[in-house]
């Protein structure tokens, strides 16, 4: 018996070494397992943060972009004001159909019946008459071409009739000055 602890105290160091090495091993392993979940949540964190960050580039308006949009806020309440002033919206207006082809005989501005139904608070735009007379395609080409104007009018309301005299269509043709929100939303 005597032989055998001595065999165990010689052995003893040498198996503490390898139970040490043992357990390197093991907290190696499971130390490697926690590193590569960091550094999968890191990764993560990072394709987030890119993200973030293109997002935010991309919803950041650059100089010249602002400058644009103030010169179509400029250009915008221009025609508005001028949308208020017959004596430019009436030529505009008369340049347009005689351009499609039709015979102008009156363009004059019609104050409006129902004020009551006009929202508190609501813009109120100008109305105008337009008689003309010429093909039904000139007058659907100039109701059509109405709101591509400088200052956009849009239809509220028409009447076609046939002229006994002549060879057509008379049309009585109401419109309203209005802002042309889509040419905006197209340009932002």
């Amino acid at each position: 018996m005597p032989k055998l602890l001595t065999t165990l105290k010689d052995w003893s160091p040498a198996a503490a070494a390898f139970c040490v090495v043992i357990l390197a091993a093991v907290y190696a392993f499971s130390r490697q397992a926690e590193v590569a979940a960091e550094i999968r949540e890191m990764d993560h964190l990072a394709l987030t943060l890119t993200d973030t960050a293109t997002d935010a580039r991309r919803g950041t308006l650059s100089p010249e972009e602002i400058k644009e949009i103030q010169l179509q806020r400029e250009d915008l309440e221009t025609r508005m004001e001028d949308s208020r002033k017959p004596g430019i919206v009436v030529p505009q207006l008369s340049e347009a159909a005689r351009s499609t082809g039709l015979l102008v005989l009156e363009i004059h501005p019609v104050k409006k019946r129902n004020r009551g139904q006009l929202r508190k608070g609501a813009p109120e735009y100008p109305h105008y008459e337009v008689l003309v007379q010429g093909s039904y395609q000139q007058i659907a080409d100039y109701m059509q071409g109405c709101s591509k104007q400088r200052i956009p009018v849009r239809v509220i309301g028409f009447r076609i009739d046939r002229v006994e005299e002549a060879s057509g269509l008379s049309a009585e043709i109401k419109v309203e000055a209005f802002k042309d929100i889509s040419t905006e939303e197209k340009k932002t």
